[in-house]
């Protein structure tokens, strides 16, 4: 119910959440410090379970 009321809260499950708005989070998330060191299939990995 607190996470509903919030006005910042924006979509309540994954499946609302726009394909572009993902896809700009999954590059912000790639570009992070500690996974730059890790090989790019492994990066992926982490970020699409994450």
């Amino acid at each position: 119910m607190q996470a509903a009321a919030c006005p910042q809260v924006q979509y309540l499950v994954p499946e609302d959440v726009p394909e572009e708005t993902v896809n700009k989070e999954r590059e912000i998330e790639m570009q992070k410090e500690d996974l730059l060191k890790k090989p790019e299939q492994i990066r992926s990995k982490i970020v699409e379970v994450g």
